[in-house]
């Protein structure tokens, strides 16, 4: 989790606009103290909910959720849009998340739910 290793970068194919806020976090979850400024910056722009998504299901995304949940925020894990090292895994964390902490939605869904992001962002 080192600045400017490998396994640090954003995928080549993600490409972050300019209204996006890139928030580096130095720990499994985003929202434990010390790790990031993002439950800062989500307060400052009144923000109350988080979609997660990312690798790994079962360790930064779970830690991140379950951190954001405690902290009052909506959160609903974006099922399509986590992985794990395996689909048993990935489906264990996702059930459980579901059953205490909050929501399991596809990519599709949350769209559905959302709606598209407006044009320009």
């Amino acid at each position: 989790m080192a600045a400017g290793a490998h396994g640090h970068r954003l995928h080549a194919d993600l490409k972050p606009q300019p209204q996006d806020l890139l928030v580096p976090k130095t720990r499994y979850s985003a929202f434990i103290q010390g790790s990031s400024d993002l439950h800062a910056q989500l307060q400052a722009r009144g923000i109350d909910t988080v979609l997660v998504a990312g690798t790994a299901t079962p360790v930064c995304c779970e830690c991140t959720a379950r951190d954001a949940m405690m902290l009052d925020y909506r959160t609903v894990m974006v099922s399509d849009a986590c992985s794990a090292t395996t689909q048993a895994e990935h489906d264990a964390t996702l059930a459980a998340f579901l059953l205490n902490f909050g929501d399991v939605q596809t990519v599709d869904e949350v769209i559905a739910a959302f709606g598209p992001a407006p044009q320009g962002m």
